[in-house]
């Protein structure tokens, strides 16, 4: 996971794709949940 921060010179090219497929899903999991957090408060409270 620390490979992430390191940059391109760092790490071979497949752990770049790797890094990339693992972090996209989870970025997308991530806003979400913020998205559905969001909308349940605005719901609550319309």
């Amino acid at each position: 996971m620390g490979q992430i921060f390191f940059g391109v010179s760092y790490t071979p090219l497949f752990c770049d794709y790797m890094t990339i497929f693992y972090f996209i899903p989870l970025l997308l999991l991530f806003g979400f949940c913020l998205f559905l957090l969001s909308f349940s408060y605005w719901w609550a409270i319309g």
